[in-house]
């Protein structure tokens, strides 16, 4: 009988690295190993950010006073 010579695994084969190093999974966003701290920072900090945002918006809506959202620059549309 005759050895079948496809399929299988090859050395070399595969989707090769797009930065260099091996990455992990951010979903859904993917990112190279050593950036991940300086990642996640990034992140954290515009969730800080948007969180404030949402405090300041949520303070006006109760007070009426407009200067903390003209202060931080924050752009919104009332609720219906």
């Amino acid at each position: 009988m005759k050895k079948e010579t496809r399929g299988g695994s090859r050395q070399g084969s595969g989707a090769k690295q797009k930065y260099g190093e091996k990455t992990v999974l951010l979903s859904p966003v993917r990112c190279p190993i050593s950036k991940v701290d300086e990642m996640k920072e990034l992140i954290h900090a515009k969730l800080s950010e948007y969180k404030n945002n949402a405090q300041v918006i949520e303070k006006y809506f109760k007070t009426g006073d407009k200067s903390e959202i003209e202060r931080l620059g924050i752009k919104f549309t009332k609720p219906l």
